[in-house]
């Protein structure tokens, strides 16, 4: 009768810690991808990137088409393709 007793209440104390642990997976924060983290810097006005197309392989193109790669371009916050980085993650890039 007493082991009996004992085998319920652990059965009932497995089940509990299983109902558990979905929750805990479902409270954890997600992670900013740290890779777009180090893309991208946040202004006053908004976020920039760098210019794409200008590490290698342009041997052959002139100042003019080069120098228009230089420098920062504003990222457009169309789409919200930027939305799960906050203003928080970006500022620690410092």
């Amino acid at each position: 009768m007493f082991g009996s007793i004992v085998s319920t209440l652990k059965v009932a104390f497995i089940r509990q810690q299983a109902m558990a642990s979905p929750m805990m997976q479902v409270r954890n924060k997600m992670k900013s991808h740290k890779g777009a983290v180090k893309r991208f810097i946040i202004t006053g006005t908004g976020i920039k990137r760098k210019s794409a197309s200008r590490n290698h392989g342009n041997g052959g193109w002139s100042q003019r088409t080069l120098g228009g790669l230089d420098g920062f371009s504003k990222v457009t916050t169309k789409g919200g393709h930027l939305a799960k980085l906050t203003k928080k993650q970006l500022a620690t890039r410092i």
